[in-house]
């Protein structure tokens, strides 16, 4: 599903749902599902599974790559968003794409993230970015600028 209002709505309809695929409504970006989606899922025993945790790209590439977001171009709020993370990135030594693969695998009812890769440096990044250290002012400071849910579930 690549809308929290799919989440929202094709989750109650399908009784034992193992889990589901969820792509966008739940990055680094973008939190609208975490206490409604997120929640149900958490409740009942869904596991999710995150595709497209980079938000199409402009969290693998940062805010002067080019980088998409939500399948077209990124919106200024949202590069704006993502300098300020950046400048966060920066400060605690992370990178971006690191912070962007680990977050959502925070959430307990988020079993996978599936992040995809075109080319095999692109495979390589991937995992490095995952065994990234990211600490908990890291976190912490996403919180204090606004730039995450300040419930949404990290390493500290």
């Amino acid at each position: 599903m690549n809308t929290n209002r799919a989440f929202e709505e094709a989750v109650p309809q399908v009784p034992g749902l193992d889990f589901v695929v969820l792509a966008m409504p739940y990055t680094l970006l973008d939190q609208d599902c975490l206490h409604r989606g997120l929640a149900r899922c958490l409740r009942e025993g869904i596991s999710v599974v995150i595709g497209s945790p980079f938000a199409s790209g402009i969290l693998a590439k940062g805010s002067r790559g080019g980088g998409n977001c939500d399948y077209g171009q990124a919106p200024e709020a949202v590069v704006t968003k993502v300098q300020g993370m950046e400048a966060v990135c920066a400060r605690h030594g992370v990178s971006l794409p690191a912070a962007a693969l680990q977050f959502p695998l925070e959430h307990l009812a988020v079993a996978s993230v599936v992040s995809g890769a075109k080319r095999p440096d692109q495979v390589e990044m991937n995992v490095r970015a995952l065994g990234e250290a990211t600490p908990t002012a890291f976190w912490s400071e996403l919180r204090t600028n606004e730039l995450v849910d300040p419930e949404a579930p990290t390493s500290e």
